[in-house]
């Protein structure tokens, strides 16, 4: 028996970085319908029926409206790389206001974010674990993208992460 997804149409923002293709993956295979929000559609390579590849400009918040029409909740996988503390980058904050705008022109209030540091591309491990503010005490220094695309997901099936900030880590 399949489960019941309480928000089935997603757009996922960061699609084709390394995270986001875990959870685009994922998402199809649970069975959600994906548009897929990625700088260069003729490089995305995943294909399913149920997915919709969408050239986007996050920091556009109007050309994000119409990309958001019709759907249930929205994901972002941004990635900023080649930054650090010495390296400053303005893509999650500017990115959010245009984001959040376009979200609340058509009605939408369920928003799942990442921003991370030592993530690898390991298989999944289930062996993670959740809490609420800003790090996990005594995690591993890596965690596997499939698990935090899996983490994103199964926050979509519950209330219990709603309006927090979260951290996941990899148990030692």
């Amino acid at each position: 028996m399949a489960v019941e997804l309480l928000f089935p149409r997603l757009v996922i923002f960061g699609a084709s970085g390394p995270t986001g293709r875990h959870v685009v993956q994922q998402a199809l295979k649970m069975g959600h319908v994906v548009s897929a929000v990625v700088r260069s559609p003729e490089k995305f390579d995943i294909k399913h029926e149920k997915l919709e590849v969408i050239k986007g400009d996050v920091f556009n918040s109007e050309s994000l409206v119409t990309i958001m029409e019709g759907k249930d909740a929205v994901l972002s996988c941004l990635g900023a790389h080649g930054t650090s503390v010495f390296r400053h980058t303005t893509l999650y904050s500017e990115s959010m206001k245009a984001i959040s705008s376009a979200m609340e022109k058509n009605n939408l209030n369920r928003f799942v974010c990442v921003t991370s540091w030592g993530l690898d591309n390991d298989p999944a491990k289930g062996d993670y674990t959740v809490i609420e503010g800003q790090f996990v005490p005594d995690a591993a220094w890596y965690i596997p993208r499939a698990d935090v695309g899996d983490f994103m997901l199964a926050s979509l099936n519950t209330h219990d992460w709603d309006r927090k900030c979260v951290a996941i880590g990899r148990k030692n």
